[in-house]
């Protein structure tokens, strides 16, 4: 539920940047192969921490939302780095809508991995 729900958000995120503002489709992570693969492998990976925080923490919750917002916040630094180089596509906007995913898919699963183990 939380990849597919990633996914969709992802696609959403990249539908309305696309229709939005002029991002080349050079920039390969937009492309639909790259974003739908690394959303899977990173939202998996992100369900995996939270099933092993959850079995080996007194608090799984907390540590788990802090995990996972120094994981974004070390996703998030090749994207601004991004800004300062070089590279087929590297506007701005795209980055932006880059960040933007990783900090929607954050967002997802900080609020349903919890929601759904409590149930």
């Amino acid at each position: 539920m939380v990849i597919a729900t990633s996914v969709v958000a992802n696609i959403a995120i990249r539908e309305f940047s696309l229709a939005i503002f002029n991002i080349s489709p050079s920039f390969h992570h937009l492309m639909w192969r790259h974003l739908i693969t690394v959303t899977i492998v990173a939202v998996s990976v992100a369900v995996l921490t939270f099933v092993v925080v959850a079995r080996y923490s007194q608090n799984p919750i907390s540590l788990y939302r802090q995990l996972a917002v120094v994981a974004l916040t070390l996703s998030i630094i090749p994207d601004v780095a991004m800004l300062y180089g070089s590279g087929p596509g590297h506007t701005p906007a795209a980055i932006i809508t880059l960040i933007s995913i990783h900090i929607v898919d954050a967002v997802i699963c900080i609020l349903l991995l919890p929601i759904l183990t409590s149930q």
